[in-house]
């Protein structure tokens, strides 16, 4: 009995079985621990892809519309990404929009990525997934469509041939040396038109002009600069050329889309450009006396001007050359009077017409549109029309490309036309029942950590280029779900509804 009483009360041995237990515990807790910090940094790796996949998106769709080439371009950046093991999860939630009021295009994504679990296992947890959100929004600035106005006579090949050369990295530099002056610009656009002198050029024409080229595609530049290089100098007869009517023209055009057809914004600014160096012609017979007292060159014929759209409906008809004969036989006397009403007219027949018609027409209001005079401005009319709203005269340059390039910066700089837009709206996550940096597991469940404030969609930089917002937390309100998986954005973010033609979702197993 002696030995059972001091074999119970023995505590001996005892901490062998204790020892076992306490190392469990400190297995399982010190690898669960590298495992959940292994969790952050898989998380925070996603974060950093997510957000570049988002700006990418909404980039892309801002140029191009393409839903579906924007989803495989996050579809490959997403592929790419490290994840420290995590596999990302397809498919992912995906949404982009268009917002016509701002000209900005939006991207929403969500995406998830899954590991297993080692440690963790033995608590029950078999598995753990990061999942994050990104928005991103590109634009809220304007984009320029610049209709360059070159002087292709006799004496202008050095003006073609920097011209052409200055088209190669047009876009780029100039929006390189915008942003230099604090000036961020959307897409730009150009076209360019020939002139010589309607009264006597016949071939080559006097009135020449290219497609409209969008100049974010390298192919569309050469071609921008193929189209100027191929002109020829000559022509031009006297010293006055068709410059006025040119510009005229220009004006009352409308705007023509782009080679390949991307679509134009109602957000933009017209830069219309005449490179020159001689005066310009006069538009009526009552302008003659104003260009003989601003000491105008000789003209032969010592008549005015026609304008573009009569020049190429009498060229395309055969009866150019008998009025420009006629012009020639009876000097001072406007031959062309019978066209008047006619609907092939076009503007205009004064000066006096096409001052008003650039303060009350033209295809882009008054407010974004301007004139730039690359000109000696005491010439007729340059003096009198550096004058009018919106019209800013600036020194003729055709010594380089570098000088032409900085000319149209200094232009668009000098006009003090706006490039911004109002910032669009806030709004919130479209996956407002969604939580971020779960884990799968077979029993329980964990929270990463407090929410990260989630920006939104609309949250436009000041600057109104591309930014980005994520989410590794609850979303809060403002977006919405819908059974339909239709979406839009309006004045006060993205909300459910019926289909929009501006909307998309392209989200896979999205709510």
């Amino acid at each position: 009995m002696r030995l059972v009483s001091l074999f119970s009360r023995s505590r001996r041995g005892a901490v062998a079985p204790m020892m076992g237990v306490c190392l469990f515990l400190l297995v399982l807790v010190s690898g669960g621990a590298v495992e959940y910090s292994n969790f952050h940094r898989a998380r925070d790796t996603l974060q950093k892809t997510a957000d570049a996949a988002a700006l990418s998106a909404a980039r892309h769709f801002h140029e191009n519309r393409d839903e579906a080439a924007a989803r495989t371009l996050v579809e490959r950046i997403l592929a790419a990404g490290e994840t420290s093991g995590y596999a990302t999860q397809l498919p992912f939630d995906f949404k982009v929009e268009y917002n016509e009021e701002h000209h900005s295009s939006h991207a929403a994504m969500r995406v998830r990525a899954k590991a297993a679990t080692s440690f963790m296992r033995l608590a029950g947890i078999e598995s753990l997934t990061a999942e994050v959100e990104s928005f991103a929004t590109k634009g809220g600035v304007k984009d320029i469509y610049v209709y360059l106005l070159l002087d292709v006579t006799g004496s202008m090949q050095g003006l073609i041939n920097v011209a052409s050369t200055a088209m190669v990295d047009f876009e780029a530099q100039l929006r390189t040396r915008l942003e230099q002056q604090g000036v961020e610009m959307g897409r730009l656009f150009v076209k360019t038109g020939y002139f010589r002198d309607l009264r006597s050029d016949m071939d080559p024409p006097a009135w020449e002009e290219s497609p409209v080229y969008d100049m974010s595609d390298p192919a569309q530049r050469l071609l921008m600069r193929d189209h100027i290089r191929a002109r020829r100098a000559t022509g031009g007869g006297d010293t006055p050329e068709s410059s006025t009517a040119a510009i005229a023209y220009a004006l009352t055009s409308p705007l023509e889309l782009p080679v390949g057809g991307a679509p134009l914004s109602r957000h933009m600014i017209q830069v219309i450009g005449v490179w020159t160096h001689v005066e310009g012609l006069p538009l009526g017979p009552e302008d003659l006396s104003a260009y003989r007292a601003a000491n105008g060159s000789a003209m032969r014929p010592q008549v005015d001007d026609l304008t573009v759209p009569l020049y190429q409906t009498l060229r395309q008809n055969g009866e150019l050359a008998a009025l420009q004969r006629s012009m020639s036989a009876t000097p001072g006397v406007r031959v062309e009077d019978a066209h008047y009403n006619s609907s092939y007219y076009g503007c205009c027949k004064s000066m006096e017409q096409l001052r008003t018609e650039w303060l009350s027409r033209g295809a882009v209001g008054l407010s974004n549109r301007y004139l730039a005079l690359f000109v000696y401005q005491n010439q007729y009319p340059w003096r009198e029309m550096t004058r009018w709203e919106n019209v800013i005269g600036m020194d003729y340059v055709d010594s380089s490309a570098d000088a032409f390039i900085d000319g149209v910066v200094r232009a668009v700089i000098e006009s003090g036309v706006s490039l911004q837009i109002e910032p669009p709206p806030s709004g919130a996550s479209p996956w407002a029942d969604s939580s971020r940096g779960s884990s799968d597991m077979s029993t329980g469940s964990i929270d990463p950590g407090p929410a990260e404030a989630a920006s939104p969609p609309g949250g436009a930089s000041s600057s109104g280029g591309a930014s980005s917002g994520s989410s590794s937390g609850s979303s809060s309100s403002g977006w919405s779900s819908t059974s339909s998986g239709s979406w839009t954005w309006s004045s006060g973010g993205w909300s459910s509804g019926g289909s929009s033609s501006s909307g998309h979702w392209g989200g896979s197993g999205g709510r």
